[in-house]
């Protein structure tokens, strides 16, 4: 408003203007339009400087009122270092609590799936020893010493990640209760801890019936080895009698009696036949044992069973919410270019504006001054 003041006075007052040649005008006219444009970049920058000084307010002490109302019991807090009364940071406390239970989650998780994939590591080493112990013509001590140890290791493992699972699955399923009335107020944590908690059991399970599986083929080797040795032993049984044999684990009426006659050769293949059937009712224990805790997987991945199916929907949800950022990323770039030439054109009509008017002010000063002279 100011700058237009400017011009219309310097307007009306060129009629007047008295110029006695085109250099001395010319000069005039050139530090009038010095003026006007420096007129208005203070105005605009006092303009500028109010409407920011009216915007900007300080109401730190309007939104401390608020939270000492809100948390009476985060007020009253001491800095020691600039002796300052201030209020908690309470936002800060919720997040970094939930930082720290994921974290704590994930370790947890990664425990797990360790010593699931040392399980898988012991299995393969059983099944080597395995293999090697079925060619040696009598049992090393040392061999089944190893086997027994990592045995006992992957079933202690294998108890440990299951104890670790079902805490978890608890501690998530008090977690549902709290949201079981509205789904949609399940957090994306909730679901990325169901997910990790469902895929570590079946990993657990896919470990264990590796090792059971090994178990049963290492079972079944040792019987037909037995078998061949009753065999070769000229003792004729019946499969019948053989399964007897190994469940009551009395071999003696095979290699005494009048099926052959007792010499140290049979003695010794007796004995063989013994710590074969010894090692065969560990093997039926460890199997028992591993059948139980497969019980108590089942148990887990039936409950886990709905988790799984969803995920599938959470991957197909994630994907719509890509394309729609997508949709709308595409948006703001198109948005941002129309603005863009939007301000161009802004600038182009104003640079425009000013030289029509700078070429009217020149014109009429030169038109004025003809007609003085005429």
């Amino acid at each position: 408003q100011n700058s237009c003041i400017v011009i219309s006075v310097t307007i009306l007052l060129a009629p007047n203007v008295q110029c006695h040649n085109n250099n001395t005008f010319s000069t005039s006219l050139l530090s009038s339009v010095i003026f006007i444009v420096r007129h208005v970049c203070v105005v605009k920058v006092n303009s500028i400087y109010l409407f920011i000084s009216i915007m900007i307010k300080d109401r730190l002490k309007e939104l401390q009122a608020i939270v000492e109302d809100v948390f009476p019991n985060h007020i009253n807090r001491i800095d020691s270092r600039n002796n300052m009364r201030g209020v908690d940071n309470v936002a800060l406390d919720i997040q970094y609590s939930e930082y720290s239970y994921m974290e704590h989650f994930f370790d947890q998780i990664e425990q797990c799936r360790l010593k699931i994939r040392q399980i898988k590591e012991h299995v393969v080493l059983m099944r080597t020893l395995h293999g090697k112990l079925l060619l040696l013509p009598r049992q090393d001590e040392n061999m089944k010493r190893d086997i027994d140890i990592k045995t006992e290791n992957v079933k202690k493992m294998g108890k440990q990640v299951s104890t670790t699972l079902k805490g978890l699955e608890k501690q998530i399923k008090q977690e549902e209760d709290e949201f079981s009335g509205d789904n949609e107020q399940v957090s994306a944590a909730l679901r990325i801890r169901k997910t990790q908690h469902a895929t570590t059991i079946h990993m657990l399970v896919e470990a264990l019936a590796e090792f059971n599986a090994e178990q049963i083929i290492y079972k079944e080797k040792c019987e037909e080895r037995m078998q061949k040795v009753v065999c070769i032993a000229k003792a004729e049984i019946s499969n019948d009698q053989f399964d007897e044999l190994v469940s009551q684990g009395n071999y003696s009426a095979v290699f005494n009696g009048n099926i052959i006659a007792e010499t140290l050769e049979a003695r010794k293949t007796l004995q063989e036949v013994q710590d074969r059937h010894l090692e065969l009712m560990k093997l039926e224990k460890s199997i028992q044992e591993l059948r139980d805790m497969f019980v108590e997987m089942a148990m887990l991945v039936e409950k886990q069973g709905d988790i799984i199916n969803s995920i599938e929907q959470h991957v197909l949800r994630a994907g719509e919410a890509a394309e729609n950022a997508k949709i709308e990323t595409k948006k703001a770039v198109i948005y941002t270019s129309k603005a863009r030439v939007k301000k161009i054109v802004f600038i182009m009509i104003c640079i425009c504006v000013t030289l029509c008017m700078i070429a009217w002010l020149y014109s009429s000063f030169f038109g004025n001054d003809e007609t003085t002279e005429t």
